[in-house]
């Protein structure tokens, strides 16, 4: 990398970061040698104590000229002023890492949110795993680089000044830190390894999750349930071993310097007194040191391991930040619903309610009251009324998805059968084809969109002509056609357009029973009209069941409800 290079990644690190978040962490260093010279000073000032509290003898210890060498009460008042210094450093140590953290992720929520409300197409689940997951993620690594910054710094001085007192003994301590980076760097390897994995698994688990909760009734009618959970499932399973595993290596990473302490001081004291003969008073302050240097390199252990961890998410919250400085779109693609079995080869189905009343809780009025209609199979049954007049009410019912307050609803089946909703209601859901109000995309291309719930692969001849009788045109003059990648939004698409291919999909399904929710209230005129048309022609292979308020369909209709 050229200077002009690194400079330019500087640079843009900076603005990711933001002002005051760059600052933190460039204060870090100078906490670290403000934590050192306490610990030093700390280191010290045991000797002089046990001078003072005649312990040890003068002779014995080794002080530098600025530290009181006679009288208890000069070193008790140095050691407390020192014990205050060290608190402050202890108290700066865990509110600049927090600080850092929260700073980031106003910065980076703030930039989301602004995205969020200001772009034309915007996706459920990139915006809410922006928001949440990747930012928390990116503000801990945030909060782990402040945490190095000020603990390399303090380590690094702290062998500098173990280097000083003892050259030879320091020799010891560098072999044996050596000998700590082969487990350590072969674990970093296995916990960024889990990291991606982790990173992945949580994406997939969310986006089937939020996906599925918007096409909740889609999924319910196309019988998915079980393999949405079970394909979500295993990224869950995935992301709960591979946890385990990270929270296992990174407990081992920071356990490791701590065992070898125990055999280091050992080494140092035998040394010491064996071969390098140093005086008890300037072994103490080493010993202290030490013991403060490892417990560094396990906190550092565990802040690197907290960095890798978060690393796959920062890199993904960094390519979006970057996406958008550059104009570019968000990196998050929906992938295709995994299909589901539909059964087909059965005949219409109708319905029959007999004195059916229904209110939600803590209304008086009831939304449906006394309902008594028979719609035999394969006719079509189209009610009006008003936003709000129980339309969506009496679809659910129809649907089982509530149950009358009063009055039964049963299924008619070819030849005269009859079942009650609640026994059929799991044989209903696969016969049916649902559009609803409004248009429930996935993200992915168009050709995915139609196979959602299939497990079939449909025909040539059937694509074109679930396309045809849905008036979906537009899809052949499109450049790539029905590889035509489309947003969960349906970016590119006019409402319209996508109100139609959601219908096209209901075809391409071959339903027994065709539910339309205001399945009409985006198409212009000309088009509903060729649109009903059609729906009069396969009148008889599927029975109808619309929701309106627009009068179009009531040119098909065996019965009509006005719900005002």
């Amino acid at each position: 990398m050229t200077i002009q290079n690194a400079l330019a990644w500087r640079r843009k690190a900076m603005a990711f970061l933001g002002p005051k978040v760059t600052a933190y962490l460039a204060l870090g260093a100078l906490v670290g040698v403000s934590c050192f010279a306490v610990e030093l000073a700390f280191a010290y000032g045991l000797q002089a104590f046990l001078v003072a509290a005649g312990i040890v003898d003068q002779r014995a210890v080794q002080l530098p000229a600025w530290m009181p060498r006679t009288g208890l009460k000069p070193v008790l008042a140095f050691i407390l002023v020192v014990g205050v210094g060290r608190g402050l450093m202890n108290w700066l140590q865990v509110y600049m890492p927090a600080a850092v953290q929260e700073k980031f992720r106003h910065i980076q929520r703030a930039r989301i949110l602004h995205w969020a409300l200001h772009s034309d197409s915007v996706s459920t689940h990139e915006a809410t795993m922006l928001f949440n997951e990747w930012t928390n993620n990116s503000a801990a690594l945030v909060y782990s680089l402040q945490f190095l910054a000020v603990q390399a710094t303090s380590a690094i001085m702290i062998v500098v000044a173990l280097l000083a007192i003892s050259a030879k003994l320091s020799f010891i301590v560098a072999a044996a830190l050596a000998l700590l980076y082969p487990p350590v760097r072969l674990a970093d390897r296995k916990i960024l390894e889990s990291s991606l994995i982790l990173a992945k698994s949580l994406d997939d688990t969310s986006r089937r999750l939020v996906n599925s909760i918007k096409n909740l009734l889609l999924i319910q009618i196309y019988g998915t349930q079980d393999l949405e959970e079970r394909q979500a499932r295993t990224s869950l399973d995935a992301y709960d071993r591979r946890s385990i595993l990270y929270h296992m290596l990174s407990g081992f990473k920071y356990a490791l310097p701590q065992l070898v302490g125990v055999l280091l001081i050992c080494a140092i004291t035998l040394a010491a007194r064996g071969y390098f003969r140093t005086s008890p008073g300037l072994l103490v302050s080493y010993f202290y040191l030490v013991i403060r240097l490892l417990q560094l390199v396990s906190t550092m252990n565990g802040s690197v391991s907290t960095l890798l961890r978060s690393w796959p998410e920062t890199v993904i919250l960094w390519r979006w930040w970057d996406g958008q400085a550059h104009g570019r779109p968000g990196t998050a693609v929906l992938p295709a619903a995994a299909p589901a079995p539909s059964r087909n080869g059965t005949q219409p189905v109708g319905w029959e309610l007999d004195g059916v009343s229904f209110g939600y809780s803590g209304t008086d009025r009831p939304v449906v009251r006394n309902l008594s209609l028979k719609l035999l199979p394969g006719q079509c049954l189209v009610f009006t009324g008003p936003s709000g007049s129980g339309k969506s009410t009496l679809l659910n019912l129809l649907l089982g998805g509530l149950k009358p307050d009063k009055g039964s609803i049963c299924v008619l089946l070819e030849g005269g059968g009859k079942q009650t909703l609640a026994d059929f209601r799991t044989k209903l859901y696969p016969l049916i084809g649902y559009v609803g109000p409004e248009s429930l995309l996935i993200e992915g291309t168009i050709r995915e969109n139609l196979l959602y719930g299939l497990t079939r692969a449909p025909s040539a001849e059937e694509f074109e002509a679930a396309l045809s009788k849905a008036e979906c045109a537009f899809v052949t003059q499109l450049a790539s056609g029905l590889d035509y990648r489309i947003t969960e939004q349906g970016q590119g698409l006019s409402a319209g357009q996508k109100q139609r291919l959601s219908l096209a999909r209901a075809f391409l399904r071959r339903p027994k029973v065709l539910i339309l929710d205001e399945a009409t209230s985006n198409l212009d005129q000309e088009t509903e009209i060729r649109l009903v048309q059609t729906l009069s022609r396969v009148k008889g292979e599927m029975t109808i069941v619309a929701a309106t308020h627009r009068s179009a369909l009531l040119a098909i209709a065996d019965q009509r409800l006005s719900l005002d």
